[in-house]
């Protein structure tokens, strides 16, 4: 069962830590979400539609930034303390694992892509 708003609303103002995780979850989908964007933008050569799902992507990562500092300035239960502790970390890995899948994606923007279809063409057979 989906909770209505009226209910998410509640719950998050009874707990606004809740508030801060879900909007770094809901920006967080947001970044991985463009990525797929650019990667597909990518693949049919679209670098303006690449540029713009970078634009997006920066921009929720910037959410996702802002919620983790509000979350750490509010008080929190231990156990939400001890759930948290790891989100910090891994999200920075995962900026660097997507870091590098945006700069492979930029990697043959100095190439005419007619020259980078003849080599794919060519290696292949």
């Amino acid at each position: 069962m989906r909770a209505s708003a009226d209910q998410t609303t509640a719950i998050t103002e009874d707990v606004p830590s809740l508030a801060e995780i879900a909007t770094a979850d809901q920006a967080f989908t947001a970044m991985r979400l463009h990525t797929y964007r650019g990667i597909v933008a990518v693949v049919r050569g679209d670098v303006s539609d690449r540029e713009a799902a970078w634009k997006r992507v920066e921009s929720a990562r910037a959410r996702v930034e802002n919620a983790f500092q509000a979350f750490e300035a509010l008080p929190r239960s231990a156990a939400e303390a001890e759930l948290y502790a790891p989100l910090p970390q891994l999200f920075r890995e995962y900026l660097t694992g997507s870091a590098a899948v945006w700069e492979l994606s930029r990697a043959g923007d100095a190439t005419p892509r007619a020259t980078r279809a003849g080599s794919a063409a060519s290696s292949r057979g």
